[in-house]
């Protein structure tokens, strides 16, 4: 079978930014052709060593594979993108009616890289609270009333 070596220009890019891939491979006999996929998905006129497109956050956690096969067999090799994107808003938080006397647990989900920090407020106070999970476990004692509390995302980007 081939031996195949999956490289990537630029290493980290972007959402949005241009990245080509390109598979290396020797083989006897000769290499017969070249087959690309995203996420397990085939994609559908990439068939030379090079392949270039935009990248997207899903770039970050769907491997670009680069099949290679010839007349003994076949090599799959894959890489994951360092794609620099969001935040984006997986699980919007939702409405929650919480018996009198009990505590309850927030959820807020958000995706990005590099890896976001989460602050909730609560609305009309100065109540601040920054952490790395996405759920705000709130005793009682601190939602007397019906102000809602708010999840932000936060990240920096920095461009040389």
């Amino acid at each position: 079978p081939p031996t195949v070596t999956l490289s990537i220009e630029p290493r980290s890019v972007l959402e949005g930014d241009r990245v080509t891939f390109t598979c290396q491979a020797h083989a006897n006999p000769p290499i017969m052709g070249y087959r690309w996929a995203k996420g397990g998905v085939v994609l559908q006129g990439a068939r030379e060593s090079m392949f270039t497109t935009k990248a997207d956050h899903s770039f970050f956690t769907e491997p670009v594979s680069c099949l290679v096969f010839n007349a003994v067999g076949k090599t799959n090799v894959s890489i994951l993108v360092d794609v620099h994107f969001g935040p984006i808003l997986l699980v919007e938080p939702q409405p929650k009616t919480v018996d009198v006397d009990s505590d309850v647990t927030l959820n807020c989900k958000w995706a990005g890289n590099p890896p976001l920090t989460l602050t909730w407020f609560k609305k009309g106070s100065n109540m601040v609270k920054a952490q790395s999970s996405h759920t705000l476990n709130v005793p009682f004692a601190l939602f007397s009333s019906t102000l809602p509390f708010l999840c932000c995302a936060n990240r920096i980007i920095l461009r040389s």
